[in-house]
């Protein structure tokens, strides 16, 4: 891909920068007071917009040709905005994790932030809780360029960042207080649910807290988050497959293999998935109440690899049976907890490791 700063065009009359201007669409810059710059994106025939069409952004020229360079005019103000924007992402995950600690909990704490991508979500904890140790890592260095010139920009020093080499294996982290995915675990295919879970598991330190964030719920009636089809996650993937090809109205869908639909979030997740893959890679679990995965009363503890009774977890799934929400109203004693919303969204499943019940 031929670089923005290589097609960028001199500032005209109106003090407007173009730095794109071809089948991909047009991005624009105005110049604003301190400093501050305006996106305004016109997406053209080979992209499409992912969600803002504008941004007023703080960021430097040269970060915002490295993200458009990555990422494309279509997801570039969203990038920016994951970061910036204090009600976006930055909102949920704050809120997230003052559910489980207070504050001061977080000094000398170590978080793995997992998928990182460009570093909008470790750069916002980073900045909130400048006193805890981020780790991000992530497959795709050119992401991991971008979080460490967001980095740079913060003057932010207690951020890490490590590639992932391969897609079923973990850097050297070390042993955490936290991990969170967010809107990563959906992006996973089959095998790397089932290799990266039980790993990530195993360096959880007792007491910590895992968090899936943001993924789709795989048995919600309408799949929103790829395909925008009714009952999609119910048909086996040749069936599925040709499905999403013939009908959905996400053009850019239409020509993916079941591979890439996968790749893309197609198939969401379950707590009992999870609950199952963490069992699988060493995890004890036993059901001490029947009712299925979100059944009521539906009760399960699970023992980490190599782990003794006092760090047992214990999980509790409970359902709100008018919408088919994944909820549950309150931080449970044994460490599960969920919410969801009316299209099948699950905020948060976390999965504490307590050094004691």
């Amino acid at each position: 891909m031929k670089s923005p700063s290589a097609s960028r065009e001199p500032a005209d009359d109106r003090g407007v920068i173009t730095l794109m201007d071809d089948d991909r669409g047009r991005v624009e810059l105005s110049s604003l007071a301190g400093g501050r710059w305006r996106i305004t994106v016109t997406p053209g025939a080979s992209d499409s917009l992912s969600h803002e069409a504008s941004w007023e952004t703080a960021y430097p020229l040269v970060l915002i040709e490295k993200i458009l360079e990555i990422k494309g005019p279509g997801f570039l103000c969203d990038e920016i905005r994951r970061e910036e924007d204090p009600t976006y992402v930055g909102f949920s995950l704050e809120s997230l994790l003052l559910q489980y600690r207070p504050e001061e909990a977080f000094v000398g704490s170590r978080l793995l932030d997992f998928g990182c991508g460009s570093g909008s979500s470790t750069t916002f904890l980073a900045r909130t809780f400048p006193r805890m140790d981020i780790v991000g890592v992530d497959m795709v260095p050119e992401f991991l360029a971008v979080a460490r010139m967001r980095a740079d920009l913060y003057k932010i020093k207690n951020t890490t960042y490590l590639r992932s080499t391969d897609s079923n294996t973990l850097p050297d982290v070390g042993s955490v207080d936290l991990i969170v995915l967010s809107t990563v675990y959906e992006h996973l295919l089959p095998d790397e649910r089932r290799t990266l879970l039980p790993l990530l598991w195993e360096i959880l330190r007792p007491g910590g807290v895992m968090f899936i964030a943001e993924t789709p719920y795989r048995w919600w009636p309408i799949e929103t988050h790829t395909t925008g089809l009714p009952l999609i996650g119910y048909l086996p993937p040749p069936l599925a497959l040709g499905y999403a090809r013939r009908c959905s109205r996400k053009l850019d869908v239409r020509d993916n293999s079941w591979s890439e639909l996968l790749r893309r979030g197609v198939r969401g997740g379950t707590p009992r998935e999870i609950l199952r893959m963490i069992q699988e890679g060493g995890g004890r679990t036993s059901s001490t109440e029947s009712g299925g995965a979100w059944g009521p009363g539906s009760y399960r503890r699970l023992v980490p690899p190599n782990a003794s009774k006092s760090t047992q977890t214990q999980t509790e799934n409970r359902t709100c049976g008018a919408q088919g929400h994944q909820v549950c109203s309150r931080r449970t004693a044994g460490g599960y907890h969920a919410r969801g919303d009316s299209e099948g969204m699950t905020d948060v499943l976390s999965l504490c490791r307590h050094s004691e019940l």
